[in-house]
C-alpha cells in the first residue's frame, strides 16, 4: 500500500514535469529567449513574460525534487534508487530512475541559466537543454501511472488508460502553476497573452483529461475482475467517492473549464463591441486626484491573468491532488485478486 508521501509524488512529479515541459515549450515556440551575454544586450531580465518562465522552471524543478524526496522518506530505501542507478540491468523502473535523475538534471541547468548570469553559455546549448528536457518531462508525467501498474494486488491500476490519465492531469497542473507564476511578475501584454494561451490550451487538456476519466471507470466497470469492479464501485459510490466527484470531477475540471470558457466568451464580446470612441471637441477629463482605485490595484496584482483563470487554475491543482488519492485509495481495499491467488494456492496443495 502506498502512503500518503508516494501519493503526493504522483501529484507533485507530475505537476513539476509539465510545469517544466509547458516552460520549455513556450520557450521553444515563443519567446526564444536569450542567454549569456546576448541576455544583457536584448534586456532579458526587465520582460515580464520570461520572469513568468523564469518562475516556472523554479516552481517545476523544486516540485519534482520535492516530489522525488517525498517518495524516498515515503518507501525508506534511497539506497535502493542508487543500487538501480548503477545496477547495469535496464526495465521500467530503473528506466523511472533514471528518467527522474535526467529531467532533475535538465531543469536545474534550464533554472540555473535563468536566475544566474552565465555570460559563457550560448542559447543554442540551452535550446537543446530544452528540447530533451520536453521528452524527459513527458517520461516522467507518465511514469506516476507507470509506478502504480507495477504495483501487484491492486487491479484498478493495471488499466492501460492510468499513465494517459494522469500526463493528462499533469500537464493541465503543470499549467495551471504556469498561470500562478504570472501572479509574481508586472502587468504586460506578454503576460496577458501568455495567460489566455494557458488558459485555451488548458481548457482543451480538461476535455481530453474527462474523457480519458470516463474511459478509465468504463474499463473499469466492464472488466469481469471482481477486485477492479470492487475499486471501481468504491470509486463512483464508496469512500472515494467524494474525492472523485466533487475534488476531481468538479473542482478540477468542470469548475476551471466552465471559468476559462467563460473568460474567453467575455474577452470574445469585449472584442466584438469595442468601438472607436467619438471625436470630441470638449477636453478629456482629467483623471481623478486621488491614487488607483481598489479595482486597478487588484487588476496589476493578478497581473495578465484575471481572477477566475487564478481560480481556474487553483481548483486545477485541488482537483490534480484529489485525482490521485482517489484513485489510489479506490484501490486500496483487501484485494480479491490476491485472495482468489492465495485461495487457488490452497485448492492446489
Amino acid at each position: 500500500m502506498l502512503g500518503e508521501l508516494s501519493v503526493l509524488y504522483l501529484f507533485l512529479g507530475g505537476t513539476g514535469a509539465g510545469c517544466l515541459a509547458v516552460c520549455s515549450l513556450a520557450d521553444l515556440l515563443w519567446l526564444r529567449e536569450p542567454f549569456g551575454r546576448a541576455s544583457c544586450e536584448d534586456g532579458a531580465a526587465s520582460v515580464p513574460e520570461r520572469r513568468v518562465l523564469a518562475l516556472g522552471f523554479l516552481s517545476g524543478t523544486a516540485l519534482v525534487v520535492f516530489g522525488v524526496l517525498c517518495l524516498l522518506l515515503d518507501l525508506g530505501k534511497g539506497d535502493r534508487a542508487l543500487e538501480m542507478l548503477f545496477s547495469g540491468t535496464f526495465n521500467l523502473m530503473t528506466a523511472g530512475v533514471y528518467g527522474l535523475c535526467l529531467t532533475v538534471a535538465l531543469a536545474l541547468a534550464a533554472t540555473a541559466v535563468r536566475w544566474l548570469y552565465v555570460p559563457t553559455v550560448a542559447t543554442l546549448v540551452v535550446r537543446a537543454v530544452e528540447v530533451t528536457l520536453v521528452p524527459a518531462a513527458l517520461f516522467v508525467m507518465a511514469y506516476t501511472g507507470f509506478l502504480l501498474q507495477m504495483l501487484g494486488g491492486f487491479a484498478l491500476w493495471k488499466s492501460p488508460l492510468l499513465p494517459a490519465l494522469f500526463v493528462l492531469s499533469s500537464a493541465s497542473c503543470g499549467m495551471a502553476t504556469v498561470s500562478l507564476a504570472c501572479l509574481f511578475v508586472r502587468r504586460s501584454a506578454g503576460v496577458q497573452r501568455l495567460g489566455r494561451v494557458l488558459a485555451a490550451a488548458d481548457g482543451i487538456a480538461i476535455v481530453l483529461e474527462a474523457a480519458a476519466a470516463g474511459a478509465f471507470l468504463a474499463l473499469a466497470g466492464g472488466s469481469g475482475h471482481g477486485a477492479t469492479q470492487a475499486a471501481c464501485a468504491n470509486l463512483v459510490s464508496g469512500e472515494q467517492a467524494l474525492l472523485w466527484w466533487g475534488g476531481f470531477a468538479l473542482c478540477g475540471m468542470a469548475a476551471p473549464l466552465a471559468l476559462e470558457a467563460a473568460g474567453a466568451v467575455g474577452r470574445l464580446r469585449a472584442a466584438c463591441h469595442r468601438r472607436p470612441a467619438p471625436v470630441s471637441s470638449s477636453p478629456a477629463p482629467s483623471p481623478p486626484a486621488r491614487g488607483r482605485t481598489a479595482t486597478a490595484a487588484f487588476d496589476e496584482v493578478v497581473a495578465g491573468l484575471s481572477p477566475a483563470l487564478v481560480a481556474a487554475a487553483v481548483l486545477v491543482l485541488v482537483g490534480g491532488v484529489c485525482l490521485r488519492f482517489a484513485v489510489t485509495g479506490a484501490a486500496e481495499q483487501p484485494s480479491l485478486e490476491l485472495q482468489d491467488a492465495i485461495l487457488s494456492q490452497g485448492l492446489s496443495l
